[in-house]
């Protein structure tokens, strides 16, 4: 082909398979895993923003 396009995604939400319907034409859907497996939603992310000689103290 003269262009290749992919797309990589951890899971595999209803936005994401409608991003790769309108961008992508023919696409083919590789699948590691069991399909009904789905995110932990309750992680929680924390960004410690700090000044570069701070980073040693954290």
């Amino acid at each position: 082909p003269d262009r290749q396009t992919l797309m990589w995604s951890a899971t595999w939400p209803k936005e994401v398979r409608q991003l790769a319907e309108d961008f992508l034409h023919d696409y083919v859907q590789i699948n590691i895993g069991a399909l009904e497996l789905s995110a932990n939603h309750n992680i929680l992310q924390i960004v410690d923003v700090c000044m570069e000689n701070e980073k040693d103290n954290k």
